[in-house]
Formats: C-alpha cells, structure tokens, sequence
C-alpha cells in the first residue's frame, strides 16, 4: 500500500474528511481524490504538507494507516474499529488529558476509574 492509500486509512481512522485536508494543506481536492484513486507517490512538497497537517511524522503516519489497512483478521479488524469509535467518542476528552502533567493526568484516571467502579454497569461486566 502507497502514501495515498495510507493518507486515505488514516483520514478514515481520526474522522477527518478528504476536503478539510485539501483546506488545510492547499493541496486541491480533486488532486488528493486523483491520487488515493490511483496510489500514486506525491511530491515531497505534498507529502511533507500532509504529514505536517496531519501532525504526524512520516514513519508514525505510514505505520498507523498501514496497521489499519492490512490488519485482515475478521476478529481484529473489529476490535480496531471499536478503538476507533471510541477515540472518534473520546477525542476532545484525550487532547485535553494529553495537555495536562502526568501527575494529574494519573489523578483523572483514577477519578474516572473511581467513577467507573460506583456505576452498577461496572459490577455487571466484571462477573
């Protein structure tokens, strides 16, 4: 799988429309389409803009996209897209976390897991 195929699976995996990446990188849209079509290689400027848009190292991106493309196991390939739904839940939630230090990111995993413990719905998935 080339770069254009990776850009489409990881635009997939965060939720992010093949559009707001032609805004965000000035890339035309009608030219990302193009090339996730055919797979083509891009232009070290194209890649570079999307890789910077995308917040993302180039080895961290190819690496992400090509995990969720090539991973075939039926069973796995749910588990994946279970992770995905909740990050896609969870995103604004994870970003802030990720802002705070790790002495306080600690004290809100405990404080969700504390909450997470009182629900009745917690004691039922434990038995």
């Amino acid at each position: 799988m080339g770069f254009w195929k990776n850009v489409d699976a990881y635009l997939n995996f965060r939720g992010i429309p093949r559009k707001e990446l032609a805004i965000g990188t000035g890339i035309k849209s009608q030219t990302i389409d193009r090339a996730i079509q055919r797979d083509s290689e891009p232009k070290f400027s194209e890649g570079l803009k999307v890789c910077r848009y995308l917040n993302v190292s180039v080895d961290e991106f190819i690496g992400a996209a090509a995990f969720l493309q090539n991973n075939n196991n039926p069973d796995n390939r749910i588990e994946v897209q279970k992770q995905i739904n909740l990050y896609r839940k969870y995103h604004d939630l994870i970003a802030n976390c990720e802002l705070l230090s790790e002495e306080r990111q600690k004290t809100v995993k405990q404080l969700v897991q504390s909450l997470a413990e009182a629900e009745p719905s917690y004691k039922s998935l434990k038995k």
